[in-house]
């Protein structure tokens, strides 16, 4: 596919979708949120660059990192307009500190759009789903869940070998795949169970249900990494997308429960020091 096609029709999108949230978000930034945005913003840059782990032999189709906690958390707390502004933010500083080199040093407008809906799409949702019924969101939840398995399933159950490079090769067996298909469905289950029992009380009035949060952060996983990023690193490097997919599904379920805790954590701190 042509590259400077895709970097024309992600700039459009991202006009596009500036111009909306523009116009339907008209709240404005004080000075203390511009702070503890930007502050927001060199976390997730710092998490991401610098503490992120790259699997050597998967890399760059798996880099495991906490930077999304930090945009999750972004868009949990602002608006979408905001949310959209950070992202982009978090790109540019990215770019300026650490820049790509080699034969994908090539500015890439793809991996920016990610990054805007990775703070946008909880933004949206969480206000979204803040007033609808319980049932709703349990309903929607475990259809992303349902959906996630189904997906791991057809990748796992239809290739007798997934490579992660030229020279990496992983030979999916029975035993393989009965312990991968068990423990991605002993995580959701674990995680369902204590999504209906637990939830994070912030001030404010505002009541972000655990259910809500964990339906955020795997619409998030699956737009911005599973597929976004799997699309962008197949244009950029070649990868084929199932082989991207399928890792960056299993490493979604793995992370899922930290991801979730970590989010609560932050949150509440920021919230219960009146820092926003």
């Amino acid at each position: 596919m042509n590259i400077i096609i895709v970097q024309v029709v992600v700039f459009a999108i991202m006009v596009v979708l500036f111009g909306i949230t523009a116009y339907k978000d008209r709240q404005k930034m004080s000075v203390k949120d511009v702070s503890v945005v930007a502050l927001l913003c060199v976390l997730n840059v710092v998490l991401s660059k610098a503490l992120s782990i790259k699997i050597t032999p998967a890399a760059p189709i798996l880099v495991i990192s906490l930077a999304s906690v930090v945009s999750i958390t972004i868009g949990i707390l602002y608006s979408p307009k905001i949310s959209l502004l950070a992202g982009l933010v978090i790109d540019l500083i990215g770019v300026l500190i650490a820049p790509a080199t080699g034969d994908g040093s090539m500015p890439f407008l793809g991996f920016t759009l990610t990054a805007m809906l990775a703070c946008f799409i909880p933004s949206v949702c969480s206000r979204y789903f803040k007033d609808k019924s319980k049932k709703l969101v349990i309903t929607a939840l475990v259809s992303t869940v349902i959906l996630a398995i189904i997906s791991i399933s057809f990748i796992i159950f239809n290739n007798d070998v997934l490579s992660l490079d030229n020279k990496t090769k992983i030979v999916l067996d029975s035993s393989h795949r009965t312990l991968i298909m068990s423990s991605i469905i002993g995580i959701f289950a674990l995680v369902i169970i204590l999504s209906r029992v637990a939830s994070i009380k912030l001030k404010d009035k505002v009541i972000i249900d655990i259910n809500v949060l964990t339906l955020i952060i795997l619409l998030e996983q699956l737009i911005c990494s599973v597929i976004l990023t799997s699309f962008w690193i197949n244009i950029m490097y070649g990868v084929p997308l199932v082989v991207g997919v399928g890792i960056r599904l299993i490493k979604m379920v793995i992370s899922l429960p930290i991801f979730i805790i970590l989010t609560t954590t932050l949150v509440s701190f920021l919230k219960k020091r009146k820092i926003v």
